[in-house]
């Protein structure tokens, strides 16, 4: 039995009432002067708000639906694999806007760190505006200094790494911490032009996961080989049986042919 089509028309109609408030009070904003941009922050906030009051709905697909039919109508050249996101913003700020990248970038940050409606104009201010949200990735200046932090000590490790005596800049039995009891080791090794592998470093903290990553890697390349070394015997193994048979072959001709060599 076909289940009961589900009518969204009320959701889908409150949206779309939502939106066009937003486009109008957008089109007063642009005609006025407003240095702060706390108008600006305000509908994205609301952009924001509209975002979490859809997604995941049944109503989800309806409303999107109906969002891509009104772009459409005002000729915006809609994208085949558009966001949810980049649909409301070109709703509210509309097609002329140069800004719709930013602002549905600044959006989507924002959703990754759980800014909230109420929260979202403090958070812009915080680092200065909208493209500097996006410049940064939402990061705070402490966030970034650690995030700018690991990234050159990252490099810098790379660069010993490339040294042959780097093992000493690196000791195992310093990075290797005491409470670290697992039953192994994550080692970070350098192939030698003589075939050996020289140990460069413990990864300190290894979790469980990487090195059960690491050990699946392992026998996925152990499968491989055992498949290549089972058909090489194989091969090698019917050319001897081949090699018996012409043989043996040649040998049963020779013991035919030397009893008449001998009558004649």
């Amino acid at each position: 039995m076909a289940r009961p089509k589900v009518n969204h028309d009320s959701a889908v109609t409150a949206t779309i009432q939502k939106l066009d408030n937003l486009s109008v009070i957008r089109a007063a904003w642009q005609k006025d002067f407003d240095e702060t941009n706390n108008q600006l922050y305000s509908l994205l906030a609301e952009c924001l708000d509209i975002y979490n009051s859809i997604k995941g709905e049944p109503a989800e697909k309806a409303i999107l639906d109906r969002i891509k039919l009104e772009l459409t109508n005002a000729d915006f050249d809609l994208k085949k694999h558009s966001s949810v996101i980049s649909l409301i913003v070109c709703y509210v700020f509309g097609k002329q806007n140069r800004r719709l990248k930013s602002y549905t970038r600044a959006i989507s940050i924002a959703l990754q760190l759980d800014v909230t409606k109420d929260t979202f104009a403090a958070w812009v201010k915080k680092f200065g505006g909208i493209e500097e949200v996006v410049l940064k990735k939402g990061l705070n200046p402490e966030v970034q200094e650690k995030y700018n932090q690991i990234k050159a000590k990252t490099e810098e490790v790379k660069n010993v790494f490339s040294n042959p005596e780097s093992q000493t800049f690196f000791p195992k039995s310093e990075l290797l911490v005491h409470t670290d009891t697992g039953e192994y080791t994550l080692l970070i090794g350098k192939t030698l032009r003589t075939g050996e592998t020289q140990v460069l470093s413990v990864v300190p903290n290894a979790s469980r996961s990487m090195i059960d990553s690491a050990i699946d890697k392992i026998a996925i390349a152990q499968i491989e080989l055992d498949k290549k070394r089972t058909y090489v015997n194989f091969n090698n193994q019917t050319t001897q049986l081949v090699n018996n048979a012409v043989q043996e072959a040649i040998l049963n001709q020779v013991n035919t042919e030397t009893p008449l060599a001998m009558a004649a």
